[in-house]
């Protein structure tokens, strides 16, 4: 069965009546965590997860310690995030994709025990093993937030052919969890939306698969229009929260190194 894909999903886990107000100690702490994920995988050779530190952090940031994180690059990142030791996003190089099948276990855990801790699996849908887990989780309303990145919408859909329509088809086929999309460069954004989700989950009501439209950073104009560091700097100089000095002090203080 194809996925329901609701356009109006993301206001139903929401609220129609708008989104709570974000802390301006939360807002602080979601770019001084993007701050230090990029400084981290700059340290560890992880250039790939470049220019996604907004849906990583967005995601992991109110992560509690019972709830479980697929191993995988992104999801060490995420781990630290939510407060595992530096240490062990060096061994990230060393990290496979995540396998969101291998996930399905803790989560039956998690439903089984009722004590409502998630699953977070952050990785690509044209993975393997990414269809059946999301059929598998949606069917048994497993408390699982999956976390994709599905590129360059615009130039995705621009895509023609056998291969890209190939490609289109077996994306959309997620059996019934709701893709809930995203800007991916959008901290707030995602932070929003991984709140209601994670809840969603906790709830007991099964899983959402977060669609983060994210963009690589190639290119001067565009690795400067969309880099998720630039735009939180912009949204907190709005809000008198962010000068010069705030990113200085975020990298002068926070000193990674391999131990």
């Amino acid at each position: 069965m194809r996925t329901k894909i609701d356009t109006h999903a993301a206001a139903a886990l929401a609220g129609h009546d708008g989104f709570a107000l974000i802390s301006n100690q939360k807002l602080v702490q979601l770019y001084t965590s993007m701050v230090q994920c990029r400084l981290l995988s700059e340290r560890a050779g992880l250039s790939e997860v470049a220019g996604q530190e907004a849906a990583i952090v967005g995601v992991s940031v109110d992560l509690k310690a019972k709830d479980t994180i697929a191993d995988s690059p992104r999801g060490l990142l995420a781990g630290f995030v939510r407060g595992s030791a530096l240490k062990s996003v060096f061994t990230a190089k060393m990290a496979r994709e995540a396998q969101p099948e291998s996930a399905l276990g803790a989560a039956l855990l998690g439903k089984f025990r009722q004590n409502g801790s998630v699953v977070v699996v952050f990785g690509e849908p044209v993975a393997s093993g990414w269809h059946e887990a999301l059929r598998v989780a949606g069917a048994h309303q497993l408390p699982i937030v999956f976390v994709s990145w599905s590129g360059d919408l615009r130039e995705r859909t621009r895509g023609k052919g056998p291969a890209a329509k190939a490609e289109q088809t077996e994306q959309a086929d997620f059996g019934e969890v709701p893709i809930i999309p995203v800007d991916g460069s959008d901290v707030v954004a995602v932070y929003r939306v991984a709140t209601e989700s994670i809840a969603h989950a906790r709830k007991g009501n099964g899983p959402t698969l977060i669609d983060c439209v994210a963009y690589r950073l190639e290119g001067q104009r565009r690795a400067k229009r969309e880099d998720p560091l630039g735009k939180m700097e912009t949204y907190l100089a709005g809000k008198g929260l962010f000068d010069c000095n705030l990113k200085s002090k975020i990298s002068i203080e926070f000193r990674p190194s391999e131990c």
